[in-house]
């Protein structure tokens, strides 16, 4: 045989490695279930004004909101999400509905939309159809004679009860 005739083979494991480990890259990342995209990107993008103006609202107003991921142990075990919203004077809003579209930050594929039960005047809950804990995505959307708003949020959802955060 000839000498040299080990160098064409070895050319060739490199690149089947190379194909092998960008294989086994794209299918990861495929199948990656934190992986989301925005939903409906491009109409939101288009109606951002709005959005932001509705976001604005609140601050014009001098209204805050309070949102807490609470344990809930009459709930089975499920998180109870509570909003509270207070005018600038302090005092609780009344006259809204409140609607709520969450999700984890390690699964933002997975949405959970719920509507707010009124509980007391300026607080509204419901429970989320999730039980686990770590940092969450709160989108609020209110709508009330002041107009229709948004707010947004992060809230941490601990093992332990924990108190509302803005």
């Amino acid at each position: 045989m000839t000498r040299g005739w080990q160098w064409p083979l070895f050319i060739g494991a490199i690149i089947l490695v190379g194909f092998a480990g960008t294989g086994m890259l794209i299918l990861r990342s495929a199948g990656d279930p934190s992986f989301a995209v925005e939903p409906d990107y491009y109409a939101k993008g288009m109606k951002w004004d709005e959005t932001a103006r509705q976001r604005a609202l609140l601050t014009e107003l001098g209204w805050s909101v309070q949102i807490a991921l609470q344990q809930s142990p009459e709930a089975a075990g499920f998180p109870l999400l509570v909003i509270r919203i207070d005018d600038a004077a302090g005092e609780p809003v009344a006259d809204m509905r409140v609607d709520a579209m969450l999700f984890h930050h390690l699964s933002a594929k997975d949405r959970h939309v719920v509507p707010l039960s009124p509980d007391g005047p300026g607080v509204w809950r419901a429970s989320v159809p999730s039980k686990r804990p770590g940092l969450w995505r709160i989108l609020l959307r209110i709508d009330g004679d002041a107009g229709e708003m948004e707010h947004e949020a992060d809230v941490e959802l601990g093992l332990a009860s924990e108190g509302p955060r803005s």
